[in-house]
């Protein structure tokens, strides 16, 4: 969330039936909101390419944990994906006992994106993305990528760009980096982005604190060094292999517990349009056929 939202928005259970999404006061501002309630609506679906009717859930306040929460209940959802980026609106009003204060509507989407074992899922299947990094992001070549079908690596992108992605429909990866504040107030705002559902973390020194808090609905990358996959702390979802440095991609990869990420610089003289940066993740992944089993193939 931006630093100025009181709240954080994420969900839990989510399945053809019915989605839990909760909204709660955040760490920063919980304190001094002693004893505050939550309430409000969630609106929705919403969505560039189809036409629904929309629906209504009340959220309803509770202090579960002694932390101030509330909770709507989903029913039928319409899950964001590429191919249908479907949308809500959470209409949010917390009660302090002074009075009550509508914030700022928050507009966020429902992924089908985990791990299961050594192997991803979205929408239900085991999938493997393709991951493209993206050094200049341009809103204006959004249309395109959804087309290309690949997945966006992009170092620190600013809101205007993720809701771009998010309205458009283009899965992003998003580079975090800096101490661990840095990377907590980074995650807590890229989350609430519908398109953001993997963040690669590289942390400037070492992380005291589970992550996994500041970004309940989004999968953390780490990056692997050249000699060991031993997982960094408790926060990582996946491990991420760079070809060039690895001694050897088989043996760490078989050695990683968690899902493997595969990435390779694109040569110089590389093909560097959309589609060649796309197919080049094809030929990653043919290079290493029978070498290791990865979860995901980066250039």
């Amino acid at each position: 969330m931006h630093e100025r939202d009181p709240v954080d928005l994420f969900y839990g259970e989510a399945n053809a039936a019915l989605a839990r999404v909760y909204v709660r006061l955040s760490d920063a501002i919980s304190p001094r909101l002693d004893g505050a309630t939550l309430s409000g609506t969630i609106a929705g679906p919403h969505c560039l390419y189809a036409r629904t009717l929309p629906s209504q859930f009340r959220l309803m306040s509770g202090t579960p944990g002694g932390e101030t929460l509330a909770e709507a209940v989903v029913t039928d959802p319409c899950f964001w994906s590429p191919l249908e980026p479907y949308r809500y609106t959470a209409r949010i009003t917390i009660d302090d006992g002074s009075g009550s204060h509508a914030l700022s509507d928050l507009v966020f989407g429902i992924r089908r994106l985990g791990v299961r074992g050594k192997r991803l899922y979205f929408e239900g299947k085991n999938w493997v993305a393709r991951i493209v990094t993206c050094r200049e992001p341009d809103l204006e070549q959004l249309p395109r990528w959804r087309e290309v079908g690949a997945t966006l690596l992009v170092d620190r992108p600013d809101d205007e760009f993720c809701e771009g992605a998010s309205q458009i429909g283009v899965l992003l990866m998003a580079r975090v980096a800096g101490d661990e504040a840095t990377i907590v107030r980074e995650l807590r705002r890229l989350t609430r982005h519908a398109a953001v559902g993997i963040a690669l973390v590289e942390p400037t020194g070492r992380i005291e604190g589970d992550l996994r808090d500041a970004c309940r609905n989004v999968l953390l990358a780490a990056v692997a060094n050249e000699e060991t996959a031993v997982i960094p702390s408790t926060w990582a979802h996946v491990m991420l292999f760079d070809v060039e440095k690895a001694l050897s991609i088989a043996r760490l990869a078989a050695d990683c517990t968690l899902p493997v990420f595969i990435r390779r610089k694109l040569a110089p003289a590389s093909d560097s349009s959309l589609e060649g940066a796309r197919a080049a993740c094809d030929g990653l992944q043919a290079d290493l056929t029978g070498q290791c089993e990865a979860a995901a193939f980066c250039v």
